[in-house]
């Protein structure tokens, strides 16, 4: 049997995190596919406030275990629960806000990772970034225009179903000017048009739930599958800087 991990510094059992909760359906249906599934990922959550995990946990009718593991010289907190029957565990940072608290608590997270693999073999790591989830495709799924910019992975979502527009390049994550009367033309005419135009929006609605069924788990799960399938175990244990 293939065995994948996947990890993240962000917590995979975020009920507010919609990148959280389309990772852990996407591990679900491999289980259910025949791969052994299993996940690694630190406390943050999307939520601004502060959250215990193990209340968020007992709420939802997770059931969960908290241990102190030994990690190389470390002693760490972690959270040993399941989604479906994918095992998870969770590596308890000091916050479950924001960013790591400094470099010590980010290297303690690669040790405890590092020790995490050794005991677990994988044949596969699927190690993310995860960032503030994409409500695209929710608008999509529910006949919701989407007006999108032409940057990342958007036009893939989207595809021909909605309106793409292009934002110039001066713009970038770190500046803060916002763009112009003119630069935001389109898109506002556009809002009115589909605010105008019945026939308009009707249209555009029905692409979009055409555009949501290539999202659906009926489609995805075989091409999942066909990808994880094609690949051969690594002739060495994985690397993970220590």
């Amino acid at each position: 049997m293939r065995n994948i991990i996947f990890a993240s510094p962000h917590c995979l059992v975020d009920f507010t995190s919609g990148a959280a909760i389309a990772t852990m359906q996407m591990l679900q249906l491999l289980q259910k596919s025949g791969f052994a599934c299993q996940a690694f990922c630190g406390a943050r959550l999307d939520a601004p406030e502060e959250a215990l995990l193990e209340e968020m946990l007992a709420s939802q009718g997770s059931r969960y275990e908290t241990r102190r593991v030994k990690t190389g010289n470390d002693i760490r907190r972690m959270i040993f629960t399941f989604q479906g029957d994918v095992p998870i565990t969770i590596f308890q940072t000091a916050s479950t806000r924001g960013k790591w608290l400094g470099p010590e608590e980010i290297r303690a997270f690669l040790r405890s990772f590092a020790t995490f693999l050794d005991r677990n073999r994988p044949n596969v790591i699927d190690p993310r970034r995860v960032k503030v989830a994409n409500p695209k495709p929710k608008y999509v799924v529910n006949g919701i225009p989407v007006l999108a910019s032409s940057r990342g992975a958007l036009p893939e979502i989207v595809g021909d179903a909605e309106f793409l527009f292009d934002i110039p390049a001066r713009y970038t994550p770190t500046t803060k000017t916002v763009l112009s009367e003119e630069e935001v033309h389109s898109w506002v005419e556009t809002i009115i048009r589909l605010w105008d135009d019945p026939t308009l929006y009707h249209k555009s609605s029905q692409a979009a739930e055409d555009r949501a069924r290539i999202w659906h788990p009926e489609q995805l799960t075989p091409k999942y599958t066909k990808f994880f399938q094609s690949i051969f175990p690594q002739p060495g244990p994985p690397f993970v800087p220590r």
